[in-house]
């Protein structure tokens, strides 16, 4: 599992895209969130990584990206969508 930020996070308002086996731990997560920061709207989009990527090239925004095939990441790198100063693994 590879994150990355594909630009900064606006003042209050924080969207992620991730793949849909996340969708339980990165609710969670939200939600705890959420409740330490309770003004900050979280828009989630959970896709398969290649869905993921290709949303990227055709213009969606998001702030975090989190995919478990690095393949994609590779990919999202190539094509700029990704801050390759960011990428962190995740989980193994």
């Amino acid at each position: 599992m590879v994150m990355a930020l594909s630009s900064s996070a606006l003042a209050g308002e924080i969207t992620f895209g991730a793949g849909v086996g996340l969708k339980d731990v990165l609710n969670e997560l939200a939600a705890s969130f959420v409740k330490i920061s309770p003004s900050t709207k979280i828009t989630r989009n959970f896709a398969a990584s290649g869905v993921l990527a290709k949303q990227l090239d055709s213009g969606a925004q998001t702030d975090i990206v989190f995919v478990a095939n690095v393949k994609w990441m590779d990919y999202m790198k190539e094509k700029k969508h990704v801050d390759t100063g960011t990428i962190r693994p995740f989980a193994y």
